[in-house]
Formats: structure tokens, sequence, C-alpha cells
């Protein structure tokens, strides 16, 4: 089973004391002709400390190598004494240690851009890595999407390139399925936040992945409260599902933002010139589905700790997976189910994918107030409307200034036919 903490000795806890010690290195005087150590310590001025001390290391274990061959061994001489330190290097020497310094850095480079393609390309299709050849598949991906990395495009080159980061690939899946499901945990956070701690409808939600969801019609002019209740939360959990959840499972900010969600329904959502390329993929809503079941009183119960436990820290502690009742506890059964099993991959094959996903989609512009068929039209709408409002409102600036000159100038002339009536009375009055 898996338990939860609750932190009580927050407050009371004394900060620890933390002392850094500096391990950087004095600098020696130069000597007139700099020695092996001096090239090794000065290198690239332009390459990172990190990159000098692998090529320090380096040194150190090519070195040691070296002085194993040319000196025996204590044992076999007979001689208890340390030999000798052996600081004398061939060229050779030097030129292997600068090359294994730069694989080590294009290494780390190549490992980086691996983890940027699994997150911004190959997760969106592929959740799942269970053997090698699978692995290797996914490098075979990574080198045809980066064609620079390619060379010459040798097979045994690109064989000995896969065999080499296929354990570092699987891992960046692994780390973005886990950054993906903390996403989805988030979007149940809020959706608790908003609905007094209970957890989505799981029922609803596989009406929704399934296409069995029916659109509520419209509310009569008569309809009671319980009526009025049941139609915003049906709407509630759709634009949830379509608005936050499927944003959330993809696992980054280009392939379901605001630019794609609000004007492209869920099947049609794809890349200009590639429709095959669709932004969000059938696994990704199976993924988003499996991990809601999979951890749904875990959620519940963390929330409903939260709300009693308010700012105390929630610990997970280590134990079996919970399971509920006639699901698979491993993930990746679960998604099985959910993703083939009169799943996500089937239903948007049907005709009633495409009415319901129109559906939600004009429910979304008429909760965000949207009206233009792109971004990039609703905001030239918008400035063009502010632009009108603007002109209005300096005509209308313009003609209250013009009216409250006529009415000084009007009052001017009553004042001044006054003074003249002033004088004409007092005239006849002498």
């Amino acid at each position: 089973m898996w338990l939860l903490h609750i932190d009580d000795d927050q407050e009371n806890r004394v900060p620890a004391t933390v002392q850094v010690s500096s391990n950087r290195r004095k600098k020696s005087p130069r000597s007139p002709q700099n020695s092996f150590e001096d090239l090794v310590t000065m290198g690239n001025t332009r390459n990172s400390s990190k990159k000098r001390a692998a090529r320090d290391k380096q040194a150190q274990k090519m070195a040691k190598k070296a002085r194993s061959k040319e000196n025996p061994t204590q044992e076999a001489q007979g001689d208890s004494k340390p030999a000798a330190k052996d600081t004398t290097f061939t060229f050779a020497q030097v030129a292997q240690l600068v090359k294994s310094g730069g694989q080590l850095a294009q290494k780390k480079e190549t490992q980086a851009n691996i983890e940027d393609f699994v997150k911004q390309e190959y997760w969106r299709r592929v959740k799942f890595i269970t053997n090698d050849a699978g692995a290797i598949k996914g490098c075979h991906a990574y080198l045809n999407h980066h064609q620079k990395l390619m060379g010459d495009d040798d097979a045994a080159e690109r064989h000995a390139f896969c065999v080499l980061y296929k354990d570092h690939f699987v891992d960046c899946l692994n780390k973005q399925r886990g950054y993906a499901q903390n996403r989805v945990r988030d979007a149940c956070s809020q959706w608790m936040q908003a609905h007094n701690g209970q957890m989505p409808p799981k029922d609803g939600l596989s009406a929704l992945l399934s296409r069995t969801w029916n659109p509520p019609a419209p509310l009569a002019d008569n309809a009671t409260d319980d009526q009025k209740k049941k139609w915003e939360a049906e709407w509630d959990l759709a634009i949830w599902y379509w608005d936050s959840l499927l944003a959330k499972a993809t696992g980054n900010s280009q392939h379901w933002n605001e630019g794609i969600r609000y004007y492209k329904t869920i099947s049609t959502a794809c890349k200009p010139l590639d429709p095959n390329y669709l932004f969000m993929h059938t696994t990704t809503e199976a993924i988003a589905l499996t991990f809601v079941r999979n951890n749904y009183r875990k959620w519940a119960a963390m929330e409903a700790l939260k709300r009693a436990n308010a700012g105390k820290k929630i610990k997970i502690m280590n134990g079996a997976a919970p399971t509920d009742v006639g699901n698979d506890p491993v993930v990746q059964g679960t998604f099985v189910t959910v993703y083939e099993d009169n799943g996500n991959k089937l239903a948007r094959e049907t005709p009633q994918s495409s009415a319901m996903e129109e559906a939600i989609l004009a429910q979304l512009h008429n909760v965000h107030g949207l009206f233009a068929e792109s971004q990039e039209e609703e905001r030239r709408m918008k400035r063009r409307k502010s632009s009108i409002i603007d002109s209005a409102f300096m005509e209308e600036i313009s003609g209250m200034e013009s009216s409250d000159d006529e009415t000084e100038a009007a009052d001017e002339d009553q004042q001044g036919g006054g003074s003249d009536d002033d004088e004409s009375s007092c005239a006849l009055a002498v």
C-alpha cells in the first residue's frame, strides 16, 4: 500500500549551517616552456571547469596506464617502495587527451539534444519503450530528425551511435512520462480545488475519450435549477478535458497551445503541409486518461490531506501502487486497455467523433469570447476593434470640446446683452 506522511515539525526545525569549501587550485607560476600539466590546466580558455576537470582525470588515467606498461609491479620487483611518478608524456598522448575531452563535451551535447527531441517530438506519438529494439528505433528517429548528425549515413556508424545512446534514450522517455504525469496531476488538482475536493468523474472522461459523450442540448427558458447544474457540469468537464487535461498531457507548450486548441479540433489539428502529423496524437489522449485512472484515489487522498492540514508538507512514502477494482495497476497495461480496446485509436474513426469535437470547440469560443478562425485573425480583429473604439472615443472628446466652446460663447452673449439692458433701464430711470 502507499502511505502519505505529514511533516508536523516544519516550524520548529532549525536550519542547518552550510559551509562551502573552495576546491579551486592555486595558479602555479608559468615556466618558460609549458609542461604537459600546464597544457592540460590551461587548455582552451573558453572551456568550462567541468571540461578541464574531465581532461585532467583522463590524463591521470592515461599516465597510470602508461606507467603500468613501462614499469613492472612492485611485487614482481620485490621492492616495497612506491615507483617514482613518471610525468613525461608523448605528443600522441596529449592529442588523445584533447580528443577525449572533445568527445566528452560532444556526448553531453548529444544527450541534451536527445532529451529535447524526446520532449518536443518523440513523446507525441510514443509513450513506452519495452526492449532494445524500441530504443534503437528511437535513436534512428533522432538521427533522421537531426540530419546534421548523420554524417555520411554509414550504417555501421548509425548502429554504433544507437547502441551508445539507447539507454539514455529510454531514460529520457521515462523522465518525460513522469513529467507529463505530474502536469496531469496539477490539472486534476485545479479541478478538485474548484469542485470541493472531488476528482473528475471517470465515466465522463471515458465517454469523452471513446467519443460516446453527447453534448447537452441548450437549456429551455423554464429549466429547473437541477437541470442547469447538470448542464453546467457536463460542459465544465468537456472544457476541462479539452482545455486543461490534454494540454498538460502533451508535456510541452507547442503541440496543444491556445493557438491550436481554440481554433482546431483534436482530429484535424496538424501541420499545414503534413496531415499525418497530428498535434494531439491518439496515444496522448490515452495516456492522459491512464494517468487519471491509475492515480485516482491517491490524488484524491492527497488533496484531502492538503485541505485538512493546510500549510503542512505532504510526503508520499514508498509502497505498492494503489489499485482500483477492475483496473490494471501497471501503467502500461492500463494504457493498452484505454488505447486499443475500444479506446481513442478506434473512436476517432467514428462519425460521432467529429460532431462531438465541433460542439466542444464551439462552446470553447463561447466561453472565451472568440470569433475568428485562427489566433492571428483574432488578434487582427481585436486590434481593429481597439482602433475603432479609440477613434470613436476621440470623436466623442472632440465633440464635447466643441459643445463646450459653443456653450461658453452663448454665455458670453447673454452676459453682454444683459449689460445693454441694464444701461437702457438706467437711462429710462433717469
